[in-house]
């Protein structure tokens, strides 16, 4: 069993406020220390899931953890203290989140945008993680799960004690487009050009075809829509939702 080790979710790596600290503001949530580790965010305010696993659960707490995620681990992993256990990682204060519930994610792929949703003082991503040896195998309302540790800081534990050194971010698995699309295209780069679009806050669809994690193969009137929003967003002309060379080579690049 491999040790935890996790890439980190954001980059750079720096501390606004540790685990641990002992704070009587927190008892108006039930706890007397921190609960988490909070992150400065970089200027893309982008966040990368640390390791392989589920989204178990999203939701939004405005007078708490504002628009937050939780992660859970594909696998069990060993700690310091011998135990093993799975991690289920929340992630809070986030401006937009750019999963569902149920998506089984990668290490690197992008999860969400950071900010100061809930109750914080300014942009940040609180941490928040957990060992947990019993989870159901289900999310959302169904979500069941019994936490490893017992403490003040609500079962929480220090996950910087056990960062790898190494960014989420750095694994992220590039696609690189090569056609150039239109309405009535079909075909994987079709696919892709709609996850790009999703996850950079240019939604194809809300739900169903083409919404987030049902992507689809074909370009139609929505994938033309949002790509024209896309554009002119960007400053590229015309913003007429065609994919060709100058929209491409952007993509590619950025």
């Amino acid at each position: 069993m491999k040790p935890f080790a996790p890439y980190y979710p954001a980059k750079p790596y720096r501390v606004n406020q540790a685990w641990g600290i002992l704070n009587p503001i927190y008892e108006r949530f039930g706890w007397s220390r921190h609960n988490g580790t909070d992150i400065a965010l970089g200027t893309d305010k982008r966040l990368y899931a640390p390791f392989d696993g589920t989204i178990v659960r999203t939701g939004n707490q405005p007078t708490g953890g504002g628009v937050f995620l939780g992660l859970m681990s594909k696998d069990e992993f060993l700690f310091k203290d011998g135990r093993t256990a799975r991690v289920l990682l929340d992630m809070l204060h986030c401006e937009e989140l750019l999963c569902v519930e149920g998506q089984e994610t990668k290490t690197g792929e992008l999860l969400a945008i950071g900010d100061n949703t809930g109750f914080s003082t300014g942009d940040h991503t609180h941490l928040q993680p957990r060992r947990v040896k019993k989870w159901n195998g289900k999310s959302g309302n169904n979500l069941a799960w019994t936490a490893l540790d017992k403490n003040d800081a609500n079962g929480s534990f220090d996950i910087g004690l056990y960062w790898n050194g190494k960014y989420a971010s750095d694994l992220i698995p590039r696609f690189t487009f090569t056609r150039d699309l239109e309405y009535g295209s079909r075909g994987t780069e079709v696919r892709e050009l709609q996850k790009y679009l999703n996850r950079s806050g240019f939604t194809v669809a809300a739900s169903g075809e083409g919404s987030l994690g049902k992507e689809t193969t074909y370009f139609g009137k929505a994938t033309q829509t949002a790509l024209g929003a896309f554009q002119k967003a960007k400053g590229i002309v015309p913003a007429a939702g065609y994919f060709g060379p100058i929209t491409r080579s952007y993509i590619n690049n950025h």
